[in-house]
């Protein structure tokens, strides 16, 4: 194990040879634009950003206290099967980890936020680039007035950096993309529930194998959605 320092607490890395691409910084800009101009295998860390961004176009509020980071995935590396997954991938390895630290169990809205409690508090974002897939997850790891978070108040001591750690050494693995689908479907909860997407209100029946969202219509034809938003309204 390797021990990386964030703020003068210890994280511990499976691989020693990680913390060489381990780029820390106290603000940036966004951590995604950021590793557009690192090599493959870089991670950014950011304690803040100033405009970070989410999925659309989006901005997405990144205060101090909380996570950001991302990691420039090998392109050539992943399949074509296997880069439609590194979205549904990173939702399941922020769930996991995020219970294995704190014992808090989240959930999944399709395609790429974690929920909490009912309340959003975590993003993901992932950008291909030539010759390399950017992967960002921002979390909310305390609470304010206008967002939620994993904490409402006092964070334990190394929090943070377990967290890091766990989601670094899972997306870096060997096993990270295997059994992701039924592992998604388990968290996700708008499965079973009515959803509208632009004029269509349908029922979220199936993710399928590429992490597609497959939705049933009234009349009985469906809608096979590989991105975009869906709302819940029932």
């Amino acid at each position: 194990m390797h021990i990386i320092t964030i703020n003068g607490i210890r994280a511990y890395l499976a691989n020693p040879v990680l913390s060489q691409n381990i780029h820390i910084y106290e603000t940036l800009n966004s951590t995604n634009e950021e590793a557009r101009k690192l090599e493959q295998g870089s991670i950014i860390i950011a304690l803040s950003q100033t405009s970070g961004r989410g999925r659309h176009g989006k901005s997405f509020h990144s205060p101090s206290g909380g996570i950001y980071m991302s990691l420039v995935l090998n392109n050539c590396q992943l399949s074509t099967v296997n880069r439609q997954l590194t979205t549904p991938a990173a939702a399941v390895t922020v769930c996991n980890v995020i219970e294995t630290v704190t014992g808090n169990s989240c959930k999944i809205k399709w395609v790429n936020d974690i929920f909490l409690n009912n309340k959003k508090i975590c993003g993901i974002l992932t950008e291909a680039v030539s010759g390399a897939v950017i992967l960002g997850i921002g979390i909310n790891v305390t609470a304010n007035e206008e967002y939620a978070g994993i904490f409402n108040s006092d964070i334990p001591e190394n929090t943070h950096n377990r967290l890091i750690a766990g989601i670094i050494n899972s997306i870096t693995s060997d096993t990270w993309l295997e059994n992701v689908i039924p592992e998604y479907k388990k968290r996700c909860f708008i499965l079973g529930k009515q959803v509208k997407y632009g004029e269509t209100t349908a029922i979220a029946v199936d993710i399928n194998e590429f992490g597609n969202l497959i939705t049933e219509k009234p009349d009985g034809t469906r809608d096979v959605l590989s991105s975009g938003e869906v709302s819940v309204t029932l």
